[in-house]
């Protein structure tokens, strides 16, 4: 066991909320922080004693943080994640992971030069419809797609 993992989220929009949540059911994580530009980010972060921040750089500079959910609209994704590994801190992102593939490659080459970890959120890939429904295709049941 590592121990307790810090984290944080950026953006607390209807992903943000999933992620804030499910990072307060864990027990080997604490929730340290949320940030985001509106009130909701200070309702879910009073909701779930934790701090808040209207500006997520201010939080990637007071807090000791070993994750960070980016959960932003996919506009944002690029620049956000850049200065959530320009901290030091891995990510996890929500999917798309950038609007075009040569930012989705700059951010992949950021943190292996940066040495953090950077992972897309693709839940659906564990969804056992999709996965059956996989199977099914690369049986070949449902021939050329």
């Amino acid at each position: 066991m590592i121990g307790m993992l810090n984290v944080a989220v950026i953006g607390a929009g209807n992903m943000g909320k999933n992620h804030v949540r499910t990072y307060a059911e864990m027990d080997d994580v604490k929730l340290a922080a949320i940030a985001d530009i509106s009130d909701n980010g200070r309702l879910l972060a009073e909701k779930h004693g934790c701090k808040y921040y209207a500006d997520y750089r201010e939080m990637l500079e007071k807090e000791k943080l070993d994750a960070v959910s980016v959960c932003v609209p996919t506009s944002l994704h690029h620049v956000v994640a850049k200065d959530v590994m320009a901290a030091g801190v891995s990510l996890l992102i929500e999917k798309p992971i950038t609007r075009d593939v040569k930012e989705g490659e700059e951010l992949v080459r950021l943190a292996k030069s940066k040495g953090v970890k950077l992972a897309v959120g693709h839940i659906e890939r564990f969804n056992p419809a999709v996965r059956k429904l996989k199977g099914i295709m690369d049986a070949g049941r449902l021939g050329d797609i």
